[in-house]
C-alpha cells in the first residue's frame, strides 16, 4: 500500500503536465523539475520513517533507468522524443522504483513501464488515424501522457506484474 503514495502525491502534476502535453507538444520544466525534488523529498521521508531504508536507493536507480532509457531514445531520434519527456522520467523513475525490493525489480517494473507507455502512444497514433489524417513517421503525438498512463498503471499493478 505504501508504493502508490508517491504516486498519490505528484498525481495533480502527472494531469496537468499531461494536458499541457496533449495542447502544445511541450512539458514545462517549471512542472516535471519541481515535481522531483517534491517527491525526492517525500521519498526520502518515507524510507526514513515508514517503509525500509532500501526503498529510496530503488526510487533513486528507477529514476536513473527511466530518464536514462528516455534520455537514450532522445539521443537517437530527438526530433521523436522531448527533452521533457526525459526530465519527466526522473519523476516517473521514482515512482516506480518506489517500494520495489530489489534493482532487478526496478528494471523490469521500468521496462513494463515503457512497454505499457508505448502500448498507449500507439493506440494515440490509432485514434489519429480513425480520425482520418495521415499516419507516418512524422506524425506527431504528445508521449509525455502515455508515459504518465504507463507509469502509473505499472505502480499499480505491481505486485501482479512482479510477483
Amino acid at each position: 500500500m505504501l508504493g502508490v503514495i508517491p504516486l498519490l502525491a505528484v498525481m495533480p502534476v502527472l494531469v496537468t503536465v499531461s494536458v499541457i502535453d496533449l495542447r502544445t507538444q511541450r512539458i514545462p520544466d517549471r512542472y516535471s523539475l519541481p515535481a522531483f525534488v517534491g517527491c525526492l523529498g517525500l521519498v526520502s521521508i518515507l524510507g526514513a520513517t515508514l517503509a525500509e531504508p532500501h526503498d529510496l536507493f530503488m526510487a533513486v536507480i528507477g529514476s536513473a533507468l527511466m530518464s536514462g532509457s528516455l534520455g537514450v531514445l532522445h539521443a537517437v531520434r530527438p526530433d521523436g522524443l522531448g527533452r521533457g519527456d526525459v526530465k519527466l522520467g526522473l519523476v516517473l523513475g521514482l515512482v516506480i522504483g518506489w517500494a520495489r525490493s530489489s534493482p532487478l525489480d526496478v528494471g523490469l517494473a521500468v521496462s513494463w513501464a515503457l512497454a505499457l507507455s508505448s502500448a498507449v502512444g500507439l493506440a494515440a497514433v490509432g485514434v489519429v488515424a480513425l480520425r482520418g489524417s495521415t499516419v507516418g513517421r512524422s506524425t506527431a503525438i504528445a508521449f509525455g501522457p502515455a508515459l504518465c498512463v504507463g507509469s502509473a498503471g505499472v505502480t499499480l499493478a505491481a505486485p501482479m506484474l512482479l510477483g
